[in-house]
């Protein structure tokens, strides 16, 4: 059976369909890093203490280091 249509916008948006792949592809490898590196950070966490020597629960306000002032 034979394409009806322009072909060239049919390569177009095959093209955009293996962008968004590739994109959806570099999304998974970073979260898969994060994950990984959050996992990391998790079980190299040292118990945070106060003055007395004695572990303090201490709730992280911004655990990612992310700087919201930009």
């Amino acid at each position: 059976m034979a394409r009806r249509g322009n072909p060239v916008a049919h390569d177009f948006q095959a093209l955009n369909d293996y962008e968004r792949d590739m994109e959806i592809a570099e999304l998974k490898r970073t979260v898969e890093l994060l994950q990984r590196l959050l996992e990391y950070q998790q079980n190299n966490a040292q118990p945070r203490r106060n003055q007395h020597g004695a572990r303090v629960e201490v709730e992280d306000q911004n655990p990612f280091g992310i700087d919201d002032d930009s």
